[in-house]
């Protein structure tokens, strides 16, 4: 059967805006970090959990705010150790390779 009335066309979708991965103010503190990063983990080569090759930093206290660039709480470690210290936190502040992130 016939419809006099035309099918309405659909409105073309307004194109979305990705969400940035972190903020430009975060992003230029992180090619700060980034140097900060590469030079410390150049004088700390070794693991200090199991004395392999380091090619991460855990903070040790977060990296939010200052703490991102503070090589006091930089912990030079292989990846194995990183995952470990990240999946295992009460293990890892026990031992001293993680501080509570509350006191700071």
């Amino acid at each position: 059967m016939f419809n006099p009335q035309p099918k309405p066309v659909p409105k073309p979708k307004a194109k979305t805006k990705a969400i940035r991965p972190r903020s430009k103010k975060r992003a230029k503190e992180y090619v700060e970090y980034n140097k900060i990063k590469n030079d410390w983990l150049h004088d700390n080569h070794k693991c200090e959990l199991c004395g392999f090759m380091a090619s991460e930093v855990h903070h040790k206290a977060g990296k939010i705010g200052k703490l991102l660039c503070d090589t006091r709480y930089f912990l030079a470690v292989c990846r194995e150790c990183h995952t470990h210290i990240e999946t295992n936190p009460e293990w890892a502040k026990e031992n001293g390779y993680s501080d509570k992130r509350l006191n700071k």
